[in-house]
C-alpha cells in the first residue's frame, strides 16, 4: 500500500485485475451450466410426467397389433451436442436426464420424442393432453430460469 495524500490507496497490476476477473467469469459460467442443466431437466421431467399414456379403451379405433402402452412416454430423450434419433423399443425403462448435469458450457442440449405419432399428440391427438402441451410446457424455459436465478441455482 501507499500513501497518496493521507488515504491508502491499493495499486492494482494487470495480473491481479485479469485473475479476479477470470474467476468471477468461471463462477458466473458455473452458476449458468447448474441453472441450463436444471431448467433442461424441469422440463424434460414434465414433459415425461404430462405425455399420454395410451389407453386402447379410449381410442376409437382399435389399437395397431404391436403395440404396448408407454412408448410415447419412454422415448422422450435428452441429448448433449446432437439431437437423438433413435426411438426406444422398451416401455420398461422411465427415461431419466441425469446424464446432463455435468454437462458444461458452450455445449448444446435437446429434448426429442422420435415416435412418429408425436407431432400428432401435440396437436391434441390424445383426449389426455390438449393440442400445443409440448410447446406450452417449452415455453415454461423463461419462467424456470428466473426460479433458479433467484434461488441461487
Amino acid at each position: 500500500m501507499k500513501k497518496f495524500a493521507n488515504k491508502r490507496v491499493r495499486i492494482y497490476t494487470y495480473g491481479d485485475v485479469s485473475t479476479g476477473l477470470l474467476e468471477v467469469q468461471n463462477a458466473v459460467n458455473k452458476e449458468l451450466n447448474i441453472i441450463r442443466n436444471e431448467t433442461i431437466i424441469e422440463i424434460f421431467d414434465k414433459l415425461v410426467n404430462d405425455s399420454p399414456y395410451g389407453d386402447p379403451t379410449l381410442w376409437k379405433s382399435k389399437p395397431p397389433k404391436d403395440y404396448h402402452p408407454g412408448h410415447f412416454k419412454s422415448n422422450w430423450q435428452i441429448s448433449r451436442r446432437n439431437p437423438a434419433t433413435s426411438i426406444i423399443n422398451s416401455v420398461s425403462l422411465t427415461p431419466t436426464a441425469d446424464h446432463i448435469r455435468n454437462a458444461t458450457s458452450g455445449e448444446t442440449l435437446y429434448i426429442a420424442n422420435n415416435v412418429p405419432y408425436a407431432l400428432r399428440l401435440e396437436e391434441g391427438w390424445s383426449t389426455q393432453r390438449p393440442a400445443g402441451w409440448v410447446r406450452k410446457t417449452m415455453a415454461m424455459a423463461e419462467s424456470i430460469i428466473e426460479k433458479l436465478a433467484k434461488e441461487g441455482g
